[in-house]
């Protein structure tokens, strides 16, 4: 059994996929000093492209209400062109280092300043970085950008680390749950998987050698638990748990559209919390009257910059529209 951090509720019983490693066996080599400026040009195509790749994976989710997971692709675009990064890679270049090479390099160097950091949520753009470096290098090298666009039938997805941009656009109707080797509750991965409803389990160490290319698991987002070809109670336990919360959710949804009232006529306001204007869709979806709590401080934490008052209007302004004249909290 493997044991992680339970960062999206559900159960899923499948086969597993494994996401091997690339290990880009990157080319490393010195240039000339007159062949710089063609090397700079090719580097630059590559990060227009990653620019246009993550925009497009931003407008997407936006467009299907996760603006909260959208906002995550503006804070890479953000990273992608922040002078830390950029400053680095040319400085690697200007040295007569080759693009590959001096993308993988300044990632890695940045990526380590936020590994060192106290706070967990920092830490956890180190990987950002590293996301961001991996896109790059895929356009320097004419790479897919997804290790998952190989998938071909429905599995639980295990791998040691899997890039927010991944995440966002896998084929929900294809992946079963996600399992990671590292990572944390609040992981872009994480959050994104919770949006996507689909069961996620990360930190888990070393998956060992037990674990195999369509050997059937079980995943408990619930309890944060892998069962590798599990005996046939534990399946049926857990089909059946699977099925009882299939069941208590169509019952739900019977519900959804009655009055919060009680037997004895008391009625009361069914309010949801929220962390942002992408929540909205789904708490009137599941019958909400207003909004209990919002959860602000996640505009300023999904994000290496300030909102700016403009974008703050726009937040509140869309939730208070969608539940007026009820208040949000």
């Amino acid at each position: 059994m493997l044991k992680g951090i339970a960062a999206s509720q559900g159960i899923a019983i499948g086969p597993a996929y494994l996401v091997k490693e690339t290990g880009q066996n990157l080319p490393r080599y010195s240039l000339a000093a007159e062949k710089i400026p063609a090397e700079k040009e090719r580097l630059q195509r590559a990060f227009s492209a990653t620019q246009r790749q993550l925009e497009a994976i931003r407008d997407s989710l936006a467009r299907q209400g996760g603006q909260q997971e959208a906002a995550i692709f503006d804070a890479h675009l953000l990273l992608l062109a922040d002078p830390m990064l950029v400053d680095a890679v040319s400085a690697f270049l200007d040295q007569g280092l080759n693009a590959e090479a001096a993308v993988r390099d300044a990632g890695e160097n940045c990526a380590a300043l936020f590994a060192a950091l106290e706070d967990e949520y920092l830490r956890g753009r180190g990987a950002d970085i590293l996301d961001i470096c991996s896109r790059w290098l895929n356009n320097l090298l004419g790479a897919a950008p997804s290790p998952l666009d190989n998938l071909g039938r429905p599995a639980v997805i295990f791998a040691r680390h899997l890039a927010p941009s991944h995440t966002a656009q896998m084929d929900k109707a294809k992946v079963l749950a996600l399992v990671t080797e590292t990572g944390s509750r609040t992981c872009h991965s994480a959050i994104i998987a919770r949006a996507l409803e689909i069961p996620a389990i990360v930190g888990t160490g070393s998956f060992g050698q037990n674990l195999r290319d369509g050997c059937t698991v079980i995943v408990d987002g619930d309890a944060g638990q892998v069962f590798v070809d599990p005996t046939p109670e534990l399946l049926r336990e857990n089909s059946q748990r699977q099925q009882q919360e299939i069941s208590r959710r169509e019952k739900l949804g019977e519900l959804m559209g009655l009055p919060a009232e009680t037997r004895d006529g008391k009625t009361f306001q069914l309010a949801a919390n929220i962390s942002s204007p992408g929540d909205v869709e789904r708490a009137l979806a599941n019958g909400a009257q207003g909004v209990g709590l919002y959860r602000t401080e996640f505009l300023y934490m999904e994000r290496p910059d300030l909102p700016t008052e403009e974008e703050q209007i726009h937040a509140y302004r869309t939730v208070l529209e969608a539940f007026s004249p009820v208040e949000a909290y």
